[in-house]
């Protein structure tokens, strides 16, 4: 470690630093010292209590953050000034078509879109053999039960519009009815709903295959060199969640795709490179798509496009046009087809696990001081004899399935002032229990992203296969028992490898985190405002996860930052480079 800081401290002071660039290392380096000593205490008890319980263990905190925090400044600056001296782009790549590598390299600039699209195929094919049909997760029985309008857990405790109407807004409706579609393909062409599953999953997988190929050909056009767009598709061919994610049913993955095509076309138009009427086009429909595949996208794209407003005066028209085309659309979509056709939106509790888990750890650690008036108000909303008893630090689920759908306006009203007052009456206890159910985004500790199981995915087509309504219908969705064995050998190994040091980081949500910070940070000490622009959305999608109900260790709504990160990285660097510079021609496709 010393000869780490002797070598950043030879590399820093060759560089001139100003306020800015001070400021620029001091921030992120403190926010991570924060992280990693409160990160540490909730570990191991849920709690603060490691920091604050006595004069020497504040003293140890001290102690830990003081470390933490110039040994952070001291790697962020050097951080910083070798990505400045970073060759990331050449003025004339010679590939010497040498070896198996070499003739790929050649391939791969002269047809990047196709070489990588056929990589992917090619490399994942055994994969997709291990996984057919599909790897699901837990809500594959809604998006089932409620295409073929069956009720389903969440038709069971929304307020539906219509009783005879099932599908709903809990999950996007545009996901549930392309997983519908495909099963009543595979049962009408092929006699089997498993094929159906094997069908979305794959159609799936194909689109992901192109949106990466269209990223790639992008960097190539950018002039990236070869070297490092070979390690990018090596990440998204062998990165674990990358690769568990790339055969598994979930609205997140078309929500990720289209986050990063809506991010390339704003990237392209600060080149002005695209007429502006096409780039437009595609900001509208890839906003829209991001909004239509996940549910909370409408925020991340309308507030996106306000901040770019400032962040990229010289295309302002084109970013509120295009704003505006898409709250209107996303207006008529949400507030009156869906209405006009019965489809229930989702539960106003989706929006509230924050201050439901910090009411929840109240009623746990303060019951005895909550007053018949702060009750009250509290079980017009939540169940006040289990919430603190359901209470799980790490995730709010529980807590919101005590929520009662039929509160009025005003109910909810009187909740949140008294929630405010009891909030001021013990602030510790709602930090607490804020950060205690997120602060595995922040904090890099031993606890590593999940994966999606192929036994965890076995369980909930099983799950499928013992309901009643489904059997009616022939639906029996099953692996093929001959490739069981190899199935789980295979995930055993990919899950082993990645728990190595160095390699288990592509498992650390937080690590994915700390790179956005300090791109974010990069970007503003080099006064590339156009970075910063592209890096909003990813930004908000953070703030999302700090939103929903898990901890960071829940990677499935982190999933659309990893697939985005390293493209946007190389956009901003290409930002920092040539803040003036035009992409050149297109290569051969």
């Amino acid at each position: 470690m010393c000869a780490v800081y002797a070598y950043a401290f030879q590399r820093i002071s060759k560089a001139s630093w100003k306020l800015r660039d001070k400021v620029c290392v001091a921030i992120p380096a403190i926010l991570f010292a924060g992280f990693m000593v409160v990160g540490y205490s909730f570990s191991q008890i849920n709690s603060l209590g490691l920091i604050l319980k006595d004069k020497v263990q504040i003293a140890k905190g001290v102690i830990a953050f003081a470390g933490y925090g110039i040994g952070f400044m001291i790697l962020i600056a050097w951080f910083y000034t070798w990505l400045t001296d970073l060759k990331v782009f050449y003025e004339d790549e010679h590939i010497q078509k040498k070896g198996l590598l070499g003739y790929y390299k050649a391939l791969l600039v002269k047809f990047p879109f196709w070489t990588v699209f056929l990589t992917l195929i090619v490399v994942y094919i055994p994969y997709i053999i291990l996984s057919y049909p599909a790897i699901v997760q837990g809500d594959i029985g809604a998006y089932v039960l409620q295409g073929f309008n069956l009720g389903d857990g969440t038709s069971g405790y929304l307020s539906l519009i219509d009783e005879n109407v099932k599908l709903n807004g809990h999950h996007p409706v545009l996901y549930t009815q392309f997983i519908h579609v495909c099963l009543v393909i595979g049962k009408s062409f092929f006699g089997s709903y498993n094929v159906g599953l094997f069908l979305a999953a794959f159609s799936q997988f194909l689109a992901v295959c192109a949106v990466l190929a269209r990223a790639i050909q992008l960097l190539s056009k950018m002039k990236v060199q070869s070297n490092i767009l070979v390690g990018i598709i090596l990440y998204f061919a062998f990165a674990p969640r990358m690769q568990n994610y790339m055969f598994l049913l979930t609205k997140d993955i078309f929500a990720a795709c289209m986050l990063l095509l809506f991010l390339m076309s704003v990237f392209s138009m600060t080149q002005g490179e695209v007429p502006k009427k096409r780039t437009m086009v595609e900001i509208i429909l890839f906003g829209i798509g991001v909004a239509l595949f996940r549910n909370e996208g409408k925020y991340i794209i309308l507030s996106s496009i306000i901040v770019m407003l400032f962040l990229v005066k010289e295309h302002k028209k084109t970013l509120l046009t295009s704003g505006v085309v898409i709250a209107v659309i996303l207006g008529l979509f949400f507030h009156v087809l869906m209405p006009a056709l019965h489809i229930t939106p989702a539960s106003r509790r989706e929006a509230l696990s924050v201050p439901f888990q910090q009411t929840a750890r109240y009623f746990r650690e303060c019951r005895d001081e909550i007053t018949e008036e702060e009750l009250e108000a509290v079980s017009a909303v939540l169940d006040v004899n289990s919430i603190g008893e359901k209470y799980d630090p790490n995730i709010s689920d529980p807590v919101k399935e005590t929520f009662n759908e039929d509160a009025k306006s005003e109910e909810l009203t009187a909740y949140f002032k008294v929630w405010l007052k009891m909030g001021l009456k013990h602030p510790k206890v709602y930090i607490q229990a804020t950060i205690n159910n997120y602060y595995n985004y922040f904090y890099p500790g031993a606890t590593l992203a999940g994966s999606y199981g192929y036994s965890w995915s076995e369980n909930r087509m099983e799950d499928l296969n013992n309901i009643e309504d489904l059997k009616k219908l022939g639906c029996s969705f099953h692996y093929p028992k001959t490739l069981d064995h190899a199935r789980m050998a295979y995930e055993a190994l990919r899950e082993c490898i990645f728990e190595l040091p160095v390699f288990s980081l592509l498992r650390n949500t937080a690590v994915y985190v700390w790179l956005l910070v300090l791109l974010v940070f990069y970007c503003i000490k080099r006064k590339i405002y156009k970075g910063l622009a592209l890096t909003t959305p990813l930004i908000l999608t953070l703030g999302v996860c700090i939103l929903a109900p898990c901890n960071g260790e829940y990677f499935r709504y982190f999933y659309s930052v990893s697939v985005c990160l390293p493209i946007v990285f190389l956009q901003c660097l290409y930002l920092c480079k040539c803040p003036s510079g035009r992409l050149e021609s297109e290569p051969v496709s």
